[in-house]
């Protein structure tokens, strides 16, 4: 009978401690699953014990940065180098466009903030590795490299048009029908004795400008300050929309006979070359000369001819919105040609009156 009772009892002692066993394993069967599901969670599944945590994504970099009291000294190098690579990456993408036989390649140079221009009137001139942009009663400058760095600012006692600078980077502003003016060291306005739209050659002490379609002479005349000439010693066209200086030419855009045409000048004002075609808006809004190429913009489109006045091509503004990598055509404002045979482009998108700076190569 005891050994009976012995044998039941150790039976029952076996049952309990299997069953103690059992529930054990359970437990840390369990608990091995949450520290699996915490680890896969948060490192790389090829290597849960080592690997780091997968790179965040450039939108959620911006979407933590925007949580108050958190900054981007939280974020990995590797985050940050990622997110400033792709933007820049975008900002600089290049396009190319054929026009007669010729590959203008585009790459923008970003301005260092968004810039929006006002309504009220909008230009920018450079000078070296300076540009001045005149929006309404301010001028913004920028330093310019690889982006376009804003440096100061410039509020001004009146609205002006146009904004451009002479040999020694003087700046002059100007309006139609109204006195033109330069901006002085300080800030402040010195009027002077010339009304229209003023252009100013970048090698010599002169000027012309241009007020209801005639164009006055604006120049040094040896007595030691600068003074208007009177149009009538000049062999300049009338019915003038536009006057930009290109190196040693003075390069005007007019009217005749409802044909709008570029002629190519000398200081003396005697036509060299004349560039025209059927295709030229009558609204030219900017124009230069690179590398011996005569280029004109009205209302989006790109014109190009040779020095010799042959006509070379023509962009549409569709094709020059795609060359610039715009949604949608883009107004040219101003174009200045470079030491190295290529241009900037100083345009405006008037979906939403940002401006934009390009540089055109391949001439």
């Amino acid at each position: 009978m005891y050994r009976k009772f012995f044998i039941t009892a150790a039976a029952v002692l076996t049952a309990i401690a299997l069953a103690a066993c059992g529930e054990v394993k359970d437990t840390a069967s369990n608990s091995s699953d949450i520290f699996r599901s915490e680890t896969a969670s948060s490192s790389s599944p090829d290597d849960p014990s080592s690997a780091p945590a997968e790179s965040l994504s450039s939108e959620a970099v911006r979407e933590l940065e925007s949580i108050p009291g958190l900054d981007s000294d939280h974020l990995t190098e590797e985050e940050t180098d990622s997110d400033v690579s792709e933007s820049s990456a975008e900002e600089t993408r290049a396009e190319s466009a054929e026009i007669g036989g010729i590959t203008l390649t585009a790459r923008e140079i970003p301005f260092s903030d968004d810039v929006k221009l006002s309504s009220t009137g909008s230009d920018a001139a450079v000078y070296g590795d300076t540009m001045y942009l005149l929006d309404g009663k301010k001028v913004n400058s920028f330093t310019l490299s690889d982006k376009a760095t804003k440096a100061d600012t410039v509020q001004l006692s009146g609205s002006y048009s146009r904004i451009d600078t002479d040999p020694y980077g003087q700046i002059y502003l100007s309006r139609d029908r109204f006195d033109c003016a330069v901006l002085n060291e300080d800030g402040e306005l010195t009027s002077l004795d010339t009304t229209g739209e003023l252009s100013m050659s970048k090698v010599m002490e002169y000027g012309l400008c241009t007020s209801e379609g005639k164009i006055t002479k604006y120049s040094d005349e040896s007595a030691g300050e600068w003074s208007s000439v009177a149009e009538r010693e000049l062999s300049f066209p009338e019915n003038v929309s536009a006057v930009e200086f290109a190196g040693n030419h003075i390069l005007i855009a007019h009217n005749t006979d409802g044909e709008c045409i570029v002629d190519v000048c000398d200081y003396d004002g005697n036509t060299l070359t004349t560039a025209r075609d059927a295709s030229v808006g009558d609204d030219i809004t900017a124009m230069t000369e690179a590398s011996g190429v005569i280029a004109a913009s009205s209302c989006g489109d790109l014109c190009l001819w040779n020095d010799s006045g042959d006509f070379i091509g023509r962009l549409s503004s569709d094709d020059t919105a795609s060359l610039f990598g715009c949604d949608s055509p883009v107004i040219i404002r101003r174009m200045f040609a470079q030491d190295d045979g290529s241009m900037l482009a100083f345009c405006e998108d008037p979906e939403n009156s940002g401006a934009h700076l390009y540089k055109l190569t391949g001439l």
